[in-house]
């Protein structure tokens, strides 16, 4: 990726909370908010977030594809598991390919 980009050393809590449980339920892990409240002051403290301007973009396509057979079903096991719409997407495809086709069925 080529491009600029900053650094943000303040607190987002709000931030922090909506894209918190956005991933965490597209996961399924529904993490838990209620933090000891020195414990989630810290947390917030030691975030850092990052902001950036994307000018182009270079990219290989890999979907574990160098992976010996035991490490690739798993893979496509793990996939097969997960709740979000990415997930399920990417599995979709994985199972459409050659190398997932070939380990459908486990």
């Amino acid at each position: 990726m080529r491009g600029s980009s900053r650094a943000w050393f303040r607190n987002f809590e709000s931030t922090y909370e909506k894209v918190g449980r956005s991933y965490e339920t597209k996961n399924g892990t529904n993490w838990d908010y209620n933090l000891p409240e020195q414990f989630h002051e810290k947390l917030l403290n030691v975030i850092v977030w990052f902001e950036f301007k994307v000018e182009s973009i270079e990219a290989k396509f890999k979907l574990s594809q160098n992976r010996d057979k035991e490490d690739y079903k798993g893979v496509f096991e793990e996939f097969s598991k997960r709740a979000s719409d990415n997930d399920k997407e990417l599995f979709d495809y994985m199972a459409k390919t050659k190398k997932g086709s070939k380990f459908r069925g486990f």
